[in-house]
């Protein structure tokens, strides 16, 4: 009788972990890329936090964090070359929320994981673990909106993603970001753009959108808070590559940081 019960738990243990082996999905294979293990300890923020940052006392650190960190000039560093960024300035949370990132390591060896073609690139929500349990460690907060006619969704636009669902004041994600490509706009688009969206562009908003592209129709729905100045061509190898049906690219575009300036 113990011999066959034995038998029926090894039968069953070998059916369980090839079950486990065959539902890995793409989380979990990305979770897996690092070939050594870092502690819980090397991830924790270094400096001593209020508490875990939240909606409450975000704006009230970023202040603080901004004064001691004024750079405006980023870049991101992937396989396919180098994008310079410049963050605005009169976006104040949202670049210090984005230079604050960057310093604390919590996009190191992230990835682009959204390339919809012709539309934008967008990274900042790698499942990779050791990003994750770096966002768990800094808070769980959004940004406040910082929307305004200055900065358009053009070609090279850098913006926050944000959630659609029970978010009425349009509050930014804290971590999510995107590159604007698009496409060039016609006078007829423009117009209704304008119409439904109850603004005016300036006579070198429409020439930006009908000669370099964009997505118009995402202005006044999530914050523009900077422009690449360097590098669109990259941008453009990078929204090629080859997706899945989820649009996130089959070989990983790892990215990583620098705050130059």
């Amino acid at each position: 009788m113990k011999r066959a019960i034995s038998i029926l738990l090894f039968i069953l243990g070998i059916h369980f972990s090839s079950c486990s082996g065959d539902s890995i999905d793409k989380e979990e294979r990305i979770s897996t890329t690092k070939d050594t293990i870092i502690s819980i300890d090397d991830i924790k923020p270094k400096e001593n936090l209020p508490t875990r940052l939240t909606n409450r006392n975000i704006e009230d650190y970023l202040e603080t964090y901004g004064e001691e960190n004024p750079e405006t000039i980023i870049k991101i560093l992937t396989d396919f070359g180098e994008i310079k960024i410049r963050l605005y300035k009169n976006t104040p949370l949202h670049r210090v929320n984005f230079i604050q990132l960057i310093k604390k390591g919590i996009y190191q060896d992230t990835q682009f994981s959204r390339v919809v073609k012709g539309f934008v690139i967008q990274g900042g929500s790698s499942n990779e673990t050791l990003a994750a349990d770096k966002k768990f460690y800094l808070g769980d907060y959004t940004l406040a909106s910082e929307m305004s006619l200055s900065h358009i969704h053009k070609y090279g636009a850098l913006a926050m993603s944000r959630s659609y669902n029970g978010n009425p004041d349009k509050r930014s994600d804290a971590f999510d970001f995107y590159i604007v490509l698009g496409e060039k706009i016609n006078d007829p688009t423009l117009y209704q753009v304008q119409k439904q969206g109850g603004f005016n562009y300036s006579e070198e908003q429409l020439h930006l959108y009908q000669t370099i592209g964009g997505t118009p129709h995402l202005d006044f729905e999530h914050t523009v808070f900077g422009e690449v100045i360097a590098g669109m061509s990259v941008v453009e190898k990078i929204n090629k590559v080859e997706v899945d049906g989820h649009d996130w690219p089959r070989d990983n575009v790892v990215i990583n940081f620098e705050v130059i300036r």
